[in-house]
């Protein structure tokens, strides 16, 4: 596999920009695309990958989705960008939302998945009047100072409210309580020892972050259980999960309904949109009704709305997600099979149309089990065997991969045939290291 083109790039890049990325999960893979279209990605060596990063999982169409470009170019037509005002798509988008989500009552929308969570946890604290977040170790949920904590500790550092970033500051770390997942009995002691402070509690109703880990037993509905008595508003940070997994996100299939709800990602296929909404007390809490002030020039943006109801569009009906369903659940039992005759330490973790490979001899229960127990080594040798074959998966450990409508039974079938050597060879590097 050529890289040449690439490294003179990324060369120019690491002068002109921080560590040659504009944003720091980009810098694990040096690498220069040049053009996509469905299930595939070609770099500017010529190198070409059937794509499961799918940008975090944005693309659930596919990259270049015919009809939700022709939705973009029709809008591009009649307008780009207002400012004051507002137009149809607004109000068509929101209401989509309202209809298929069981938290919206009211919706307002922003950019990035960073926005909605920090937006939805001030509204949180305006309207309990609490300061207190609690999140999950493991979760990421936006780079503002209050949720950027606790995201990935080092083995040393579990249990501690470890920030992500320099620049954080410690009155922040101190008004945020960072749990292990799927740990009911912590949370359920950490929202007594909090003496009625904790505003919001932000969870991702299946661990993405890292994977694919899923809630156990009746952890999400104690979840609300327990929030809806102390007065603490649950928060769902759907980014990954929303409309990925169902139209009305992961809290439809879970049967859990949040107090707020976060959306972005898969939203609008790749175009920058994203949601907060909730219920008509909470929502109304924002101006110009309430006092909570949530505003941007680019929110509501009409290209990106477009995009977004042509995604909901392609997605009501259900044929997509039944697809994207069974897709999910070929790779995972064909993979399987080749992880059981190699013998491999290895699991194949995920949820419909997610999948990710985890070196360990269990599914992960929590981020701790995961970072104690996997084996990164094994990974990267897997990872490095899948893109020289023309399989780009996230080269990131814990990371998950995604399956679009535009992935084609032949894909899948190209994505084993794949699989079999890199596990093999994943295998053969265990035993001689």
């Amino acid at each position: 596999m050529r890289n040449d083109k690439s490294a003179k790039l990324f060369e120019r890049a690491r002068i002109a920009a921080p560590g040659g990325v504009h944003s720091d999960f980009r810098s694990a893979y040096p690498i220069f695309f040049e053009s996509a279209n469905g299930s595939r990605i070609v770099d500017v060596d010529g190198n070409r990958f059937i794509d499961y990063h799918m940008a975090f999982g944005p693309l659930i169409l596919g990259h270049r989705n015919e009809k939700v470009l022709a939705a973009v170019r029709d809008q591009l037509d009649h307008g780009d960008i207002w400012g004051m005002g507002s137009h149809q798509l607004e109000l068509d988008v929101a209401e989509k939302i309202i209809q298929h989500v069981p938290s919206a009552e009211k919706v307002r929308f922003c950019n990035s998945g960073s926005e909605a969570t920090y937006h939805a946890l001030r509204l949180a604290r305006a309207y309990t009047r609490k300061k207190k977040v609690i999140k999950f170790e493991g979760s990421y949920n936006g780079w503002h100072d209050y949720l950027d904590i606790g995201v990935f500790p080092s083995k040393e550092n579990l249990g501690s409210r470890e920030p992500n970033s320099a620049g954080i500051l410690e009155e922040a770390t101190e008004q945020t309580i960072v749990l292990p997942y799927n740990d009911i009995q912590a949370f359920d002691r950490a929202v007594q020892e909090s003496k009625e402070s904790v505003a919001a509690v932000v969870v991702e109703p299946i661990l993405h972050s890292c994977g694919c880990i899923l809630p156990k037993g009746s952890y999400l509905k104690s979840l609300r259980e327990i929030t809806e008595s102390k007065n603490i508003v649950l928060i769902f940070d759907e980014v990954i999960t929303g409309f990925r997994h169902s139209l009305g996100g992961a809290q439809e299939i879970l049967g859990v309904v949040p107090d707020l709800t976060v959306f972005a990602k898969a939203m609008a296929n790749g175009f920058p949109a994203a949601a907060v909404c909730g219920s008509d007390d909470l929502m109304n809490q924002l101006q110009p009704i309430g006092k909570v002030h949530m505003a941007g020039t680019y929110s509501g943006h009409p290209i990106s709305l477009a995009a977004a109801k042509a995604t909901i569009d392609e997605l009501e009906g259900g044929d997509i997600h039944e697809y994207l369903d069974r897709s999910g659940d070929f790779l995972r039992k064909e993979i399987t099979k080749i992880i059981e005759e190699e013998g491999l330490p290895a699991r194949i973790a995920g949820f419909r149309s997610i999948f990710t490979v985890y070196f360990m001899n269990k599914l992960p229960q929590d981020y701790r089990d995961l970072k104690m127990n996997n084996n990164d080594e094994l990974f990267d040798v897997y990872c490095s065997k899948m893109h020289e074959q023309g399989i780009f998966i996230p080269p990131q450990a814990y990371k998950r991969c995604h399956i679009s409508a535009a992935h084609s039974l032949d894909d899948l079938r190209e994505t084993v045939e794949a699989a079999k050597l890199a596990l093999h060879e994943s295998k053969l590097f265990a035993k001689y290291h």
